[in-house]
């Protein structure tokens, strides 16, 4: 058996596929675009348009960009009298081995996996190339904002957003920090302490006016101090 054409980190591929879009309109965006990096290594990102999930794998390997959607079989647990139980997927250290893919071919491809895994296989798919230029998605200005409203440039600089696209980001994450896009306000950076190889993105943040102002609370509870002066636009 000749080298892999993909060889890649089985956590960091799941992780993303948490965030890849489930849209059936848009299958070409149900996948993890894998982008070889020039001295080694590979991007992986995944988005579903309104969040994105940017990750480097190190000693991963790809002979060409693609773009490939992963799936771990279902395994009923086993349950022991003890009260332990096998059946989950230890996906931490192992690697997805994969052989090239034609687009729409679908392969059962090897996986190195720890004790307790209960299977060294997983279904790997290469979907059509269609995958949009991720670099270019990223301090993009949005016109309008999750609700479909046209943003007013006039607003102050925002960092609300619907909770729901949060969650994906820090699925299991130990910590994370969230930064403002200094070119596009609408639009929020994640860093992870415990990955300083992955960045997510709120591409889509909304504005909510006066009524998401800290202002009433911090005056409430009598650190009015800490009140933002207000800007006359």
């Amino acid at each position: 058996m000749g080298k892999p054409a993909f060889v890649l980190d089985a956590a960091r591929m799941f992780r993303a596929m948490k965030i890849a879009s489930a849209d059936p309109s848009r299958h070409f965006l149900q996948g993890v675009r894998i982008e070889p990096i020039d001295g080694g290594g590979v991007w992986m990102i995944a988005t579903n348009g309104a969040i994105m999930l940017i990750q480097r794998d190190s000693e991963g390997h790809a002979d060409h960009a693609a773009t490939l959607a992963v799936t771990a079989p279902k395994v009923e647990p086993i349950f022991h009298d003890d009260g332990t139980f096998e059946g989950d997927y230890h996906w931490c250290g192992a690697e997805i081995a994969v052989a090239a893919l034609e687009p729409g071919e679908t392969v059962a491809a090897s996986a190195s996996w720890q004790i307790g895994s209960p299977s060294p296989h997983v279904l790997v798919e290469r979907l059509e190339d269609k995958f949009p230029d991720w670099r270019k998605a990223i301090g993009k200005p949005a016109k309008r904002d999750t609700m479909g409203r046209k943003f007013d440039p006039r607003q102050d600089a925002n960092g609300g957003f619907i909770t729901r696209y949060l969650d994906p980001l820090i699925d299991n994450r130990h910590s994370f920090r969230l930064h403002g896009n200094l070119d596009d306000m609408n639009q929020m950076f994640l860093t992870y302490a415990d990955d300083t190889d992955s960045l997510g993105v709120l591409m889509k943040c909304e504005i909510r006016g006066e009524k998401c102002q800290p202002d009433a609370m911090l005056t409430a509870i009598g650190r009015s101090d800490l009140v933002a002066a207000k800007t006359v636009h």
